[in-house]
């Protein structure tokens, strides 16, 4: 009498099939997902120490512009003319005592001296305006958009425990699963049965 296999194991077979095949899309989204939290973290972390292609991007440290931004906010601008920067633009203006610092601002109006084209600002939060009026060759760049509270990870990856957290475990726990998804592969690559898409069971 030839064997009938039971619909029952066969139905918890597929069940279980399913189950490993989205366990394997997860994992993989996952990868996907951490490395580029990776690379937007480093990115934005080059950014706030140096200006690529007039692309720049800076920490906000204080809350002179609440409520259009808040500490720890990440800023990126771009080098703007400043015949094409406007009154109420929002300006990433350089730190004379920390030149690695910038902070943002807010034009008011702009007024020519002695040739020179000066910019006058002011603080959202205050709303007055600042004493210290700003040259084009002050200004990094006009805002194009923020990413809230990442400036905290971004000043944390700067220090070497911050970039140990951030940057190189996550990098090490990519490296890991790509590794041990390459040794299965070659494993059961002789199986003729054998789905790399599927994970193996351990």
């Amino acid at each position: 009498m030839p064997f009938k296999p039971c619909p029952r194991n066969s139905e918890m077979k597929k069940i279980a099939h399913q189950i490993e095949k989205f366990s394997e899309y997860a994992v993989r989204a996952t990868s996907i997902l951490i490395f580029s939290i990776i690379v937007l973290i480093v990115g934005l972390s080059i950014l706030s120490r140096v200006s690529l292609m007039g692309f720049s991007a800076m920490v906000v440290l204080s809350g002179n512009m609440i409520p259009e931004m808040q500490p720890g906010d990440m800023v990126v601008a771009h080098h703007t003319p400043s015949w094409q920067i406007g009154t109420r633009d929002i300006i990433s203006v350089k730190d004379h005592e920390d030149p690695l610092h910038s902070s943002p601002h807010r034009i008011m109006a702009s007024r020519f001296e002695n040739g020179i084209e000066y910019f006058y600002t002011q603080d959202n939060a205050s709303g007055t305006v600042d004493k210290q009026k700003v040259s084009q060759d002050e200004i990094l760049g006009t805002m194009l958009f923020r990413v809230p509270r990442i400036g905290f990870i971004i000043d944390a990856v700067k220090k070497p425990e911050g970039f140990l957290l951030f940057v190189m475990i996550p990098a090490v726990y990519l490296v890991l699963s790509e590794c041990i998804h390459i040794y299965e592969v070659l494993k059961h690559s002789q199986d003729p049965y054998y789905d790399p898409h599927v994970p193996v069971a351990a």
